[in-house]
């Protein structure tokens, strides 16, 4: 008599959801009864991916969707290097377009959707989730040693290693607990 045993896998639902993890995005979206309607869901995320991707990931989650809700769709971002405010025009103003030679553009209910997932409780969507627990450079600036806190507190470390005409970047590929004797 053979038994086979079955091993269940899930992971646990992240609390703030990220909002770069497309398979939460997906089911959070399809899940919305006032979006239930809204076509072309997957090609809305891309778009919006797209959109995220050009903005530098370097303004909060709520600013950057209330700024494309705005008429004008001007994002203001702060340039570090030179402290200067440039405008970045997005364009996510009407309806998925399909004649040549117009982008495509994110509806309103899409973004309406992403709105109220952002602004609302903290259960909702948010830009980074992790965050950067230490980070130390060599000297010679050769080396640096960075510890990234991940959202559930495990931490994953990383070495990049400057040489000669190439870097390395060494990340560790288990997440656990470190014990020191």
């Amino acid at each position: 008599m053979t038994s086979s045993i079955q091993i269940k896998r899930h992971r646990d639902p992240l609390l703030p959801k990220p909002i770069l993890d497309r398979q939460t995005l997906t089911k959070s979206l399809l899940a919305n009864t006032s979006t239930r309607t809204l076509k072309n869901a997957e090609r809305q995320i891309d778009l919006f991916y797209q959109l995220l991707h050009r903005s530098g990931y370097n303004v909060p989650l709520d600013v950057f969707v209330t700024t494309l809700l705005r008429d004008d769709g001007i994002l203001s971002v702060t340039d570090t290097t030179n402290s200067q405010n440039t405008g970045v025009k997005l364009p996510a103003k009407n309806a998925v377009s399909t004649r040549p030679g117009r982008l495509p553009q994110l509806s309103r209910a899409f973004l309406q959707f992403l709105s109220d997932e952002c602004n609302g409780s903290d259960n909702g969507f948010v830009m980074l989730t992790s965050r950067m627990k230490m980070h130390q450079t060599s000297t010679d600036g050769t080396t640096t040693k960075i510890a990234v806190e991940l959202q559930d507190g495990h931490l994953v470390e990383s070495v990049l290693m400057r040489h000669e005409g190439r870097t390395t970047l060494c990340v560790s590929s288990q997440v656990g607990l470190v014990i020191v004797y």
